[in-house]
């Protein structure tokens, strides 16, 4: 039954076939122009966005990345291969957001292609295998807005689906395992949630094919191994500072646990996940325990599952966190179908009806989110703003510290200074004292102008003090004066700040 192509009756059931690949159609096309549209955007579409510029452009110019927080930068505390793939393309191409979204937009549609490929292979069935990979285009309002972000998340899930994609169908190859290793290990040195889902593999490998989990295991670990001591030692040990320290500073609020459960699982993904726990519960009822254990997708999802609740309860994980839950969530539909070969034929019809409908209610939920679509599109009116003050910031005579958007300042012509969420990162969350240096620049009246967004970063009480003591408000800017962030936290700059006169 598994390998049988599903046939669905055409007399009776094409009806619900159509619709879902028509709702199917329309989800998919609005992802794309949505896409188009974010893609091109000259500014930040989120507050993180900027710093990975910044890092990207640092790789470009052959200039230390992880080092002790300073005036003029501090890296992000992400796995470095993102950032470094974008600085060796600003060798050849001048630096812009573009490049970085247009290596997570081929990286979302890769994984589009992957979970079509995937279901196809699970169900044989073309249309579920469709209706699969548009409801992961779909998900995008639902996890955020994140999927064409330059930012790590995208490429990671990529290599992540593209490594499961392989050792669920390849495990017994001898040259496939070394292969996953490698793609986990890309994975691993783009996020470290990678880490996870790499012990995952190593677990499932290992239940089912005892010690050939080597062939898998020791790839995986040269390859993260070797960068990671080498950056480490190269960086003095703030490298491990950084993304493995800082990283995990944040604290844990179980509440935020059971709010996922409510309002994710068992709300804008409900039809996903109602479809996983009926094909698990299927496979448990007719092959027993043995066999679900030895369905690798029953492993993979629940791990994005518990990397999903993990990163949602710590304070300050945003929407993006439930991207691999998402995605691995995809699978679903396929093994459901699949799982519907094995029922009596009696049930067969009702229960496949019951799957498009589920598939349709799922890609309608997608939007059922707040700013769909249109509030995820960068207007030209927001370009025109962008473009006026980085007009303004160049006239300004001297130095400016544009504190939470540093790549303004590269835009016109400046010097870019730390970007202030970083720095607060690097002093574990606000608890250590400022880089004696960028004291002195505020204490000195190194900056002319000092631009900031009054985010919770820079109205942390020593910042704050800082500048107020220094230097004075001279305006206000209105929300005609400047463009936000339309995604994650939503900043825009607010106010401008001149020395204070002796």
């Amino acid at each position: 039954m598994i390998g049988r192509k599903l046939h669905f009756p055409i007399q009776k059931w094409s009806v619900l076939e159509g619709l879902a690949w028509t709702v199917a159609i329309c989800y998919g096309v609005s992802y794309l122009y949505v896409a188009f549209r974010r893609i091109t955007y000259p500014y930040d579409l989120d507050f993180i966005e900027d710093n990975m510029l910044m890092q990207a452009i640092q790789v470009s110019l052959g200039k230390p990345v992880y080092v002790p927080p300073n005036a003029d930068f501090v890296p992000q505390v992400y796995m470095p291969l993102y950032t470094f793939l974008c600085g060796w393309i600003f060798k050849v191409v001048p630096p812009s957001y573009l490049p970085l979204r247009l290596l997570s937009f081929l990286a979302t549609l890769l994984t589009a292609m992957m979970i079509f490929s995937i279901s196809k292979r699970i169900c044989n069935n073309n249309g579920i295998a469709f209706c699969a990979a548009v409801l992961f285009l779909a998900g995008y309002h639902t996890t955020g807005g994140w999927y064409e972000l330059g930012r790590v998340d995208s490429l990671y899930i990529m290599l992540t689906v593209m490594g499961a994609a392989l050792l669920a169908h390849g495990k017994e190859s001898h040259w496939k395992l070394p292969v996953v290793g490698l793609l986990l290990a890309l994975a691993f040195l783009t996020k470290q949630n990678g880490l996870f889902f790499a012990l995952i593999f190593a677990l499932y490998l290992f239940f089912s094919l005892g010690w050939r989990v080597s062939a898998f295991a020791i790839p995986f670990v040269l390859i993260s191994a070797v960068p990671i001591i080498y950056l480490d030692q190269n960086s003095k040990g703030w490298f491990s500072t950084y993304v493995f320290k800082i990283a995990y500073l944040s604290p844990i609020n179980v509440q935020r646990v059971t709010a996922t459960l409510e309002h994710d699982l068992f709300g804008s993904m409900v039809g996903l996940t109602i479809l996983f726990l009926v094909a698990g519960i299927s496979l448990f009822w007719h092959k027993g325990g043995k066999s679900f254990l030895m369905e690798p997708w029953n492993w993979f999802i629940g791990a994005a599952l518990f990397i999903s609740l993990a990163g949602r309860a710590s304070v300050g994980g945003n929407r993006n966190n439930l991207m691999p839950a998402y995605t691995f969530l995809c699978i679903a539909p396929a093994l459901a179908a699949r799982e519907m070969g094995r029922w009596r034929e009696g049930y067969q019809i009702p229960a496949r009806s019951g799957l498009y409908i589920l598939i349709v209610i799922q890609l309608v939920l997608t939007s059922l989110v707040p700013k769909y679509p249109f509030g995820f599109i960068p207007t030209s009116a927001m370009t025109n703003l962008g473009d006026r003050l980085i007009q303004r910031i160049a006239r300004i005579q001297g130095p400016v510290l544009v504190l939470m958007h540093p790549y303004y300042d590269l835009l016109a012509g400046k010097e870019p200074a730390v970007d202030i969420q970083m720095l607060w990162h690097a002093r574990r969350r606000g608890e250590e004292p400022l880089p004696k240096d960028f004291v002195k620049r505020i204490q000195n009246h190194y900056y002319a102008a000092i631009i900031s967004d009054e985010s919770s970063f820079e109205e942390q009480p020593d910042v704050h003090q800082l500048i107020t003591t220094y230097y004075i408000q001279r305006e206000t800017l209105i929300p005609s004066e400047d463009p936000p962030t339309i995604t994650g936290v939503i900043v825009r700059p607010k106010v401008i700040y001149v020395p204070k006169q002796h």
